[in-house]
């Protein structure tokens, strides 16, 4: 176990991406055919705030990098952690924005992805899996049967205050939560911060309007 905590990086991670790709695909098969089943979705939000907590508990170990990565400022932590939130307080359009964001940043971190440089098996890789898995599951799940309407004025409100929430963290910690001081080092690209703030705002925002729309137009048809 002192093994799967450890503090000292090894320099790259150990993961099968092909392999997370294809649980990912399957992990989206199966919470379709066990949509109806609000066992599953509990189980599912438990485990993914569970994930988050050791995730939490493991960066508590180091105060420096607590402050720069332990926080659950990124997009899909703080996406488990609210539809959770919207889930038990039942605070629908909370649930359905997150779910969407939660499902897209599951596919993005799974086609780019970032893991913590440790070999497999290490808490922060398989957190990186686990946590991707499970929010795809109660994204899917959800979405198949949250008939709320998020309207565009809606969700750019929401991302506008989450993304302004992750900045000023950022300020505060010189960290980096929700890319938004920096674009991931792999894509070669540098934007002057107030103008990755605006792409990154939009970029969110307009995907989850889109996708809310053709959820909208599907659930017409019918009717």
């Amino acid at each position: 176990m002192e093994n799967f905590f450890r503090y000292n990086v090894d320099g790259s991670a150990s993961i099968n991406i092909t392999l997370i790709r294809l649980a990912l695909i399957v992990s989206i098969i199966f919470a379709y055919r066990f949509r109806n089943s609000e066992t599953l979705l509990k189980a599912s939000l438990n485990l993914g705030t569970g994930i988050q907590l050791l995730m939490l508990y493991w960066y508590l170990g180091n105060a420096e990098l607590f402050l720069k990565e332990g926080l659950p400022l990124f997009h899909c932590r703080l996406s488990a952690i609210m539809m959770f939130f919207g889930y038990y307080t039942n605070s629908q359009k909370i649930l359905k924005y997150f779910s969407w964001l939660g499902v897209i940043g599951a596919i993005i971190a799974f086609t780019f992805p970032d893991p913590s440089p440790y070999v497999w098996p290490h808490v922060t890789n398989v957190t990186f899996v686990g946590s991707h898995i499970l929010l795809m599951i109660s994204g899917v799940i959800i979405l198949s049967k949250n008939n709320v309407y998020l309207s565009p004025k809606d969700t750019l409100a929401l991302t506008f205050i989450m993304n302004t929430i992750l900045m000023s963290a950022n300020m505060l910690v010189h960290s980096n939560y929700g890319y938004l001081t920096e674009l991931p080092t792999f894509i070669g690209i540098r934007l002057p911060k107030a103008v990755l703030f605006f792409l990154m705002t939009m970029f969110i925002s307009i995907i989850i309007m889109f996708l809310e729309k053709k959820q909208s137009d599907l659930q017409s048809q019918k009717f």
